[in-house]
C-alpha cells in the first residue's frame, strides 16, 4: 500500500526495492520522485542524498502500457 498518496497495490519488497516498480496509479503517466521524497522517509533518504529537498521535476512518460494496443 502507498500510504503517502492513499493508493493500494500489491507488490513484493523485492519488486519494489530491486525492480524499482511502484504504485501503478502514481506512475501511470509520470515519475514524480520529488513528491514521493516529501512524503516517504525511506525513499527520501536516497533521493535527497543525490538531489536535495528542493531539486526535482516530474518525468513524464512518453509511452505507457495503456498506450499499447493488443
Amino acid at each position: 500500500m502507498d500510504r503517502a498518496f492513499g493508493h493500494t497495490f500489491t507488490a513484493s519488497p523485492k519488486l519494489v526495492l530491486e525492480g524499482g516498480h511502484f504504485c501503478p496509479v502514481c506512475e501511470r503517466e509520470s515519475w514524480n520522485y520529488k513528491e514521493r521524497a516529501k512524503r516517504e522517509p525511506f525513499f527520501a533518504q536516497v533521493w535527497n542524498s543525490f538531489h536535495g529537498k528542493n531539486d526535482g521535476r516530474v518525468y513524464k512518460k512518453i509511452v505507457s502500457e495503456l498506450d499499447v494496443e493488443l
